[in-house]
Order: C-alpha cells, then structure tokens, then sequence
C-alpha cells in the first residue's frame, strides 16, 4: 500500500513536470500572443544594432487584430505621417518572419522576451512599446504643428 502511494505521487509529479515544461516551451513558441498595449512603459532602451532592422529607419511592428495598433495606424492617418516620414510596416500576428524579427529586435532592445507587445516601434537605436510611447515618438518627427498627438494623448 505504501509503495502505492509513493509511486502514485511520483507518477502525478512527472506529470505536472511534464505539463509545466509544455506550458512553457509553447509560450515562447507561440508569438500569436503577444501582448497589446495602451499603457506607458518607459522602455525605450538603447538598442545595439541589430542586423534585422536598420537602426536609421523607422519601424512599426503591429498586429491587425490589435485594437491599440488600430489607434495608432488612424493617428498616422489623421497626420498624414507616411506622406511626410519614411516608415517600413510589419504585421505580425500572420506573419512568422515578422513576428520573429520583433522578438529579435526587442531582445536586441534588452527587453525580455515576456515584456514584447504591440504596438511596437524601433527607430534611432530605441524601442517603444505602447499606443502613448509610439504616438510621443512619431509625433516629434513631423514638421512643427502638423501633429494632433497631444489631442490623441490627453
């Protein structure tokens, strides 16, 4: 009875290490969850050049089904932002190599892989994450008076 009882608890132990250890390794394989954002997070960090995106163009990581991105991407519009300053668009919530240059963008950011989300922005050797962070950003590269940032912000 008692070997029972020692073998059961060993069986069940395997199989919660088993389970965590999937749980896991599916979390870092599976870029479909990547976080949205509307909040500040202060995380433009210095970047080293990374070899997948040019540290001297702008870059705009965002998901279609991203509510945050959507705000975003209607601000841009409202400002007339792509007619006035080069940025290259990456979706990547149907996009494997985008998703995957993200990540390595945002590890190249120093950001740990469970703090990457969209909207995200890299530009000038920095990253943005948030609809806030991404907006300040952008803004500051059009001509004076041309942004309605602080009117999207406040």
């Amino acid at each position: 009875m008692n070997n029972k009882k020692v073998t059961l608890g060993l069986l069940v132990g395997a199989l919660v290490l088993i389970i965590a250890g999937f749980l896991f390794t599916n979390k870092l394989s599976n870029i479909s969850n990547i976080k949205t954002s509307t909040q500040t997070t202060n995380l433009s960090l210095a970047m080293p050049t990374p070899e997948q995106v040019d540290p001297s163009q702008i870059t705009f990581f965002y998901s279609a089904s991203c509510p945050h991105c959507l705000e975003v991407e209607q601000w841009m519009q409202q400002n007339n932002f792509e007619s006035q300053v080069p940025i290259v668009k990456k979706e990547v919530s149907q996009n494997q190599k985008n998703s995957q240059e993200l990540i390595k963008t945002a590890v190249a950011c120093g950001l740990p892989v469970d703090t990457i989300g969209v909207p995200f922005l890299a530009a000038e050797g920095q990253c943005y994450i948030g609809t806030p962070d991404v907006i300040k950003y952008l803004s500051k590269k059009l001509p004076a008076n041309q942004s309605s940032a602080s009117a999207q912000l406040n």
